[in-house]
């Protein structure tokens, strides 16, 4: 009984026959049937094997599966790596693992990160080609440093364009476009993002972003109240981690500030809230307390990038360490550090009479332990539960993304 013969799946790229192997280009030749798409059978326009031209794919399976049992030999083109984002998944959904031998070219994001020289192996990679952006969205929201991305007509460089910015990130990105990998006509060029959503590009192409430090804002610009969070310089490893303008805004009026306060914020983290309220009030004295010395020096280089001087950032955690201030009127608590209990104890010491506490809060348990400790330390409050999405558009379209919900909490003593 003659032996049947796999199907062979042989990845191309733009530059065709060329960039096989002589022994992969003799697998090519020996085929009596070719299947691939109008581009790709085109490489090959000596070929005497019977062609199938990749549209329908319920139907070009069929077909496949008749001259598989008919035992032709059969070679299926497609691009880059079958197996990366490729036709080998819908393949492998059809055939046994044993009928189908797979012979990668270089994918277009290997290929496209290195003409843009930048090492890929920790980057994210995400296909947005036929598929929604939402891989993309929680990518760009963790604030990933290198990310790969194969497009299409729909989610092209300019549409990605638009949904970075609808995002409002804390952070910028190179925003890399790589056109016609491996063709007469291959381009990589680095763009701002502006540019991009308004340029056309060739059909064929790749995006990189890479994640790069937000530049100086001129001050002079920047709005009196609800800074955009790409303003603050954040941490390097969880840039995503600072209290979101819209958040901070609702902040500011549940502690109803006036001039000449003096004010602690407690877990400060990069000081976004801190210097909110210091720029408002040029008056009041603000003491951005927080445990890290990542978080202090961040406090410190945006209070420099935003020409602030009354904040104060202070290194340690709460009870263990205070501010040598007078009594302050108001306190924020932006983080507890799992130290909720004596953070709260400490602050009912040192309030001024007549101050109020405002909480954020983004867990279950210590909003259960707030509200305990103010009910049994006799201090009435009011919770504002907190749930924001902004839009963003998708394709043609457009539909919100949630912020991650929080609760806020005003207490305060008769």
């Amino acid at each position: 009984m003659k032996q049947v013969s796999p199907i062979h799946v042989v990845g191309v790229g733009l530059n065709g026959k060329a960039g096989l192997t002589e022994d992969v280009k003799t697998i090519v030749e020996q085929a009596t049937v070719l299947v691939g798409s109008e581009r790709q059978l085109s490489y090959f326009p000596n070929t005497t094997a019977k062609q199938i031209l990749l549209g329908n794919f319920k139907e070009t399976i069929a077909q496949i599966q008749s001259y598989f049992q008919a035992q032709e030999q059969i070679v299926i083109l497609t691009s880059g790596d079958p197996l990366f984002f490729g036709l080998g998944r819908l393949l492998l959904e059809h055939f046994p693992p044993h009928q189908l031998v797979f012979y990668p070219h270089l994918s277009s994001l290997q290929l496209a990160f290195n003409r843009v020289k930048i090492p890929w192996q920790d980057a994210t990679l995400i296909s947005a080609h036929g598929r929604n952006t939402e891989a993309l969205i929680k990518a760009l929201q963790r604030g990933d440093e290198k990310i790969g991305i194969l497009t299409d007509y729909q989610n092209s460089p300019s549409a990605i364009a638009q949904l970075m910015t609808a995002l409002d990130l804390p952070y910028r990105y190179q925003f890399w476009v790589c056109e016609n990998l491996e063709g007469e006509e291959e381009n990589c060029q680095c763009f701002d993002v502006e540019t991009v959503k308004n340029r056309q590009f060739s059909f064929l192409n790749v995006v990189i972003l890479l994640r790069e430090a937000s530049p100086i804002p001129d001050v002079e610009t920047l709005p009196q109240l609800g800074l955009s969070d790409e303003v603050f310089l954040s941490f390097p490893d969880r840039p995503g981690l600072m209290t979101k303008r819209e958040i901070r805004a609702l902040i500011l009026a549940e502690l109803a500030l006036q001039p000449k306060q003096i004010i602690w914020d407690i877990g400060a983290g990069t000081g976004a809230v801190a210097i909110e309220i210091a720029r408002l009030f040029p008056t009041s004295q603000i003491y951005a307390i927080e445990q890290t010395a990542m978080g202090v020096s961040l406090i410190q280089q945006n209070c420099q990038r935003l020409n602030v001087t009354n904040v104060a950032a202070i290194q340690g955690k709460v009870p263990t360490t205070v501010p040598n201030s007078a009594p302050p009127q108001r306190i924020f608590i932006g983080g507890t550090g799992g130290n909720l209990t004596e953070i709260l104890d400490e602050c009912q010491k040192q309030l001024a009479t007549g101050g109020k506490l405002v909480f954020a809060l983004a867990t279950l348990e210590n909003l259960a332990l707030t509200r305990q400790w103010l009910k049994e330390n006799q201090w009435r409050d009011r919770a504002l539960q907190v749930q924001i999405s902004r839009s963003i558009p998708i394709a043609n379209l457009t539909r919100f993304s949630p912020l991650n919900p929080v609760t806020l909490i005003s207490a305060w003593r008769e």
